[in-house]
């Protein structure tokens, strides 16, 4: 492979009812780089418009170290995977494979096609038709397909959406061991964040139709720009508050059901503080820890959702506890709890922006 990076400079594309507006990022050579937003955010029309299906109003899409907007999408030098597959019905696995090759004109087609195929495991299913392959196994093929000609750039559409959270697992896996050996640059859009982080070197967050947050995994889902991203990647506890005291990069936070303490670099004003939920922990007693915030309240509800527990406080907390702490604490509606976190786990940030 020969990756090549991606940057989009200031790009806009009006489609009346919905328009992406003024979008900028940059994939760097090899990166594998998540879109991640809501349904409906433009994820898909925004990989559609880097791939050339759509045209861009405004702005620049820079591969490499050419503008394509006014290239045709195959001369760009990219390989394109959709949700659902889009594989032709009446051609083979190999002969899907085949396709992309053979319409490039690449040398040896046969010879790249197996190679590709043996990379991701799907020897035994050279001869069969799309109709008899699982979700899985078609959305294998179609990645195969994509990148046989050994393309620079890498776009995936939501590719394990439609799959159960088994084969799901497996296509993950697959991605990343793929990644590692082509070192391909990816860019992959999904709603999934359990996804974005366990693939995503970097992140951009987008919602209706703008890009709001570029970073690390940690950068996105520990220090949200906003209420709205901090909201959608999970931070359950957003609270208003102002800053009442600031010592030594310490501030106290009146959030008006309690004050907390974090480690700041914002001295003074109105502020909004994002403390995720799996952050916060419960018990029926003060105790001595490091934790420089333990909060009184008494239960609302717990709820079990899966691997956690959800416990509602009346001072404004939600908190994710294990099985093991709901019944080593005895936890239930109308207890009295003590909610702790650190000044390290608070991320704040003044309440205009």
């Amino acid at each position: 492979m020969n990756p090549t990076g991606v940057k989009l400079e200031d790009l806009t594309k009006d489609l009346g009812e919905f328009r992406i507006e003024n979008a900028s990022l940059e994939a760097y050579k090899g990166d594998y780089f998540m879109i991640l937003g809501p349904t409906g955010a433009g994820k898909t029309i925004l990989l559609e418009t880097i791939a050339g299906i759509r045209t861009p109003d405004d702005g620049r899409i820079i591969i490499g170290d050419r503008d394509v907007r006014n290239v045709p999408p195959e001369d760009r030098n990219i390989g394109f995977v959709y949700q659902d597959y889009a594989l032709f019905p009446h051609l083979t696995t190999v002969e899907n494979v085949l396709f992309g090759l053979e319409a490039r004109n690449v040398p040896n087609p046969r010879a790249k096609a197996e190679e590709v195929i043996d990379l991701l495991n799907l020897p035994h299913l050279t001869d069969r038709y799309p109709r008899t392959l699982s979700g899985g196994e078609s959305q294998k093929v179609a990645v195969a397909r994509a990148i046989a000609y050994r393309p620079g750039v890498l776009l995936l559409d939501e590719p394990t959406a439609a799959l159960d959270p088994q084969t799901k697992e497996s296509v993950r896996a697959e991605l990343g061991k793929l990644h590692e050996e082509l070192e391909v640059t990816t860019l992959h859009v999904t709603h999934d964040q359990a996804e974005a982080k366990i693939l995503g070197e970097r992140i951009a967050i987008i919602m209706a139709g703008k890009l709001k947050q570029i970073g690390t995994v940690d950068d996105i889902f520990n220090k949200p720009i906003d209420r709205k991203v901090a909201s959608f990647v999970g931070v359950e506890n957003v609270l208003e508050g102002k800053v009442v005291k600031f010592a030594n990069q310490v501030a106290t936070i009146d959030v008006g059901n309690f004050q907390l303490k974090a480690i700041t670099d914002v001295e003074q004003g109105p502020v909004y503080v994002y403390l995720r939920p799996e952050d916060i922990f419960i018990s029926d007693q003060r105790q001595s820890t490091s934790a420089r915030n333990t909060i009184p309240g008494t239960i609302l509800s717990v709820s079990h959702l899966g691997q956690v527990y959800r416990v509602r406080v009346d001072n404004g907390l939600n908190c994710f506890v294990t099985k093991q702490s709901v019944d080593e604490f005895d936890l239930q509606q109308g207890k009295k709890i003590f909610a702790a976190f650190k000044a390290t786990a608070v991320q704040v940030r003044l309440s205009h922006t």
